[in-house]
């Protein structure tokens, strides 16, 4: 599911038409008041911002640190799909 978002934060464009999807959750569990979809996008400059749906609450972007992306990428997506983003992992 592609929800169009584009918001000016702190003086920083966020527009999830330019920027590259990298990560989607969904949550078929979710409250009226909860997110439904969350997409992670990194910008053409390599900042990172999610991009929150939900059909009571609409739609929210929030800038994110590096650590931040890192975190949400660890729980909602795969080792690979981590790597590709963020370069290969030691064990």
């Amino acid at each position: 599911m592609y929800v169009e978002a584009k918001r000016i934060i702190n003086g920083k464009k966020y527009d999830t038409d330019t920027a590259k999807c990298v990560g989607e959750h969904m949550n078929s569990e979710a409250s009226i008041y909860e997110y439904v979809l969350q997409s992670l996008y990194q910008k053409r400059t390599g900042e990172f911002f999610l991009c929150g749906y939900g059909e009571f609450i609409g739609t929210e972007v929030t800038p994110l640190t590096l650590d931040e992306a890192k975190d949400w990428m660890e729980r909602y997506s795969t080792a690979d799909e981590y790597e590709a983003i963020f370069g290969e992992v030691e064990e």
